[in-house]
């Protein structure tokens, strides 16, 4: 019964986190397997800590008459530290799937890209994509945002670069998180 549970859960985790990566940069996650590993490993645990918090609140409310001493503790506890995770993460998800893109972009996408014969990098930027026309970038800490452009290389360009950025999506990075 429990695994049947957990199963659900990252049934339903990982459908949700994939939709929301395709939505905010416009890349299949299967792709990319070490981010796609972290992105749907940390959504599944947000869906867990959710469901941990309700479950702590039930069987606080369910044994506080009963409970005495460290018990009573130890579950109250629980549930306030379930609660604070909760609180976090419901409140600032975007922090959560900054360090997560952050740290998984870090180790498995390249820092540079291959335009006409043109080998380009930027601080603060990976890029994915090997020897195609086209690259996904992910941006961090670019005038305090974060987000993922989208790179065609141009051939024959007439304004004197050999390619074209558009941005698929940029999100706002707290002052605290810096």
């Amino acid at each position: 019964m429990l695994f049947s549970f957990i199963s659900i859960c990252y049934v339903l985790s990982s459908a949700f986190s994939a939709s929301l990566f395709l939505q905010l940069s416009n890349i299949d996650l299967s792709s990319s397997p070490w981010l796609e590993f972290t992105w749907k490993l940390s959504s599944f645990f947000v869906l867990i800590f959710f469901i941990l918090q309700l479950t702590t609140y039930v069987i606080f409310i369910v044994t506080a008459d009963h409970a005495k001493g460290y018990r009573l503790f130890t579950i109250f506890g629980a549930l306030i530290l379930t609660s604070l995770i909760v609180l976090f993460v419901s409140s600032r998800p975007d922090v959560v799937a900054y360090y997560v893109l952050k740290y998984s972009t870090g180790s498995e996408w390249r820092s540079d890209f291959t335009c006409e014969n043109e080998k380009i990098s930027r601080p603060n930027e990976r890029y994915f994509g090997y020897n195609t026309d086209k690259y996904t970038a992910y941006f961090f800490n670019r005038n305090g945002k974060w987000g993922f452009d989208e790179i065609t290389c141009v051939k024959n360009s007439q304004e004197g670069k050999g390619y074209t950025v558009k941005n698929v999506s940029t999100e706002n990075i707290p002052h605290w998180v810096k």
